[in-house]
């Protein structure tokens, strides 16, 4: 109590003073924790008071239904120092948003904070280019998601291939593994079976579960590439390709699974529920059964107990 009460006092000062990344950065630190506590009203609450000096005018009332726009003249003349504080802490509003079932607004920030970001002479010089990777993660997930409306699938393409190519660009695995995971699973939701093959074969190159599950549940929250992994299987029965298909349900039953946390029953689940299907279908009950027990249905009730639930099961 005492540190967040020294922290809203020194956030109070640098509002004060007009000091944009330090009230920025401020906001987006004390937020996330009141975030940690579940306290997500009140975390939207700070951010906001620290998106007021970014606003015009007539936006700072206090109005949290109306996305802030931040003054043109700011935006023209942020230095990309200023632009990643924002976009971190625009990110920030759409997630507590979102966490707290209020997705329109979540996705109103995400779009908002996006335009910024290409539209912004500066977005180009922004060095951490991680900053990036949230946003289109998010939006990609308001989409699927239906929450973002996307007739012609033009937006989600134009946004995974964004998200692909800065992925790469930045250098990291863990991102480009998530990119070309989200790839995976945006082409499985539009039927374009094929398209997510030749994604799997990207991701083959370059995902080891027991050197990055980990990361990417810490960074994204759960294991997409194993959703991924799991999807292909169906894939390939779909193709008629069945010796690829085993060689899938191998891949993920041997290398996968075991080296997910087993604390992370959502992203087991997901890895391993389009093999159980399959198993079923080729008369192995028997097996598909003792790996839901093992995997899934023990582990849940070990971690998490009897009527107990996650934000996924």
């Amino acid at each position: 109590t005492k540190n967040y009460i020294s922290a809203m006092n020194l956030f109070d000062h640098w509002k004060a003073c007009g000091d944009l990344i330090k009230t920025t950065t401020l906001a987006t630190k004390i937020g996330a924790y009141m975030e940690s506590i579940l306290f997500q009203p009140q975390a939207v609450e700070i951010y906001l008071e620290g998106v007021e000096l970014w606003v015009a005018d007539s936006n700072c009332d206090g109005n949290t239904e109306a996305v802030t726009e931040v003054k043109p003249e700011l935006l023209s003349n942020i230095t990309s120092e200023e632009l990643a504080c924002l976009a971190r802490l625009y990110t920030s509003i759409a997630r507590a948003h979102s966490s707290h079932a209020e997705d329109k607004k979540g996705s109103q920030y995400l779009q908002t904070v996006h335009k910024i970001l290409t539209e912004s002479p500066t977005a180009s010089k922004v060095k951490d280019r991680s900053v990036l990777f949230p946003v289109f993660s998010g939006l990609l997930t308001h989409i699927m998601a239906g929450w973002i409306k996307d007739e012609n699938n033009t937006y989600r393409n134009l946004l995974s291939d964004q998200f692909l190519a800065q992925a790469q660009l930045h250098g990291d695995e863990i991102h480009i593994i998530w990119a070309i995971s989200t790839k995976i699973i945006l082409h499985t939701t539009m039927g374009e079976i094929e398209d997510a093959i030749h994604a799997l074969k990207l991701l083959r190159e370059i995902y080891c579960a027991k050197q990055h599950s980990k990361i990417l549940i810490r960074e994204y929250g759960y294991d997409r590439a194993a959703h991924a992994h799991g999807l292909c299987v169906i894939h390939y029965e779909m193709l008629g390709d069945y010796e690829e298909s085993q060689v899938q349900i191998v891949f993920v039953l041997e290398e996968v699974i075991p080296n997910i946390p087993e604390r992370d029953v959502h992203s087991i689940f997901l890895g391993l529920i389009s093999v159980l299907w399959v198993l079923v279908d080729k008369g192995m009950a028997r097996k598909a059964s003792d790996l839901f027990l093992t995997r899934i249905y023990d582990r849940f009730y070990e971690f998490y107990g009897e009527g107990c639930f996650t934000g996924h099961l």
